[in-house]
């Protein structure tokens, strides 16, 4: 599946639910982005579909590099899988 940039709509409901992590996500939070950032992607970033139930959101910050948060959409919640920050220009998608 190609990824395809949500809709202001879509993006609406997803952003309702609270957010659950696992431990590797946890790991990654705590060496590389604290809490509040990774909150701030998924509440004010683009969202990308990159598969049935798995997203990717990315928010710009400064000096050229992107913050991204891919996760998994439940009924109830999302479920981080792994964050981190890249270059404009590794990206791949979109």
């Amino acid at each position: 599946m190609m990824p395809r940039k949500l809709t202001a709509e879509e993006s609406r409901e997803i952003k309702k639910k609270s957010v659950m992590l696992d431990y590797h996500s946890a790991m990654r939070w705590f060496y590389r982005l604290n809490f509040k950032k990774v909150e701030d992607v998924i509440e004010q970033g683009e969202i990308w579909q990159e598969g049935k139930h798995k997203f990717r959101a990315v928010l710009p910050v400064k000096r050229g590099k992107l913050v991204f948060v891919i996760f998994h959409e439940f009924p109830d919640y999302l479920q981080i899988i792994t964050v981190g920050i890249t270059s404009r220009s590794k990206i791949k998608w979109g």
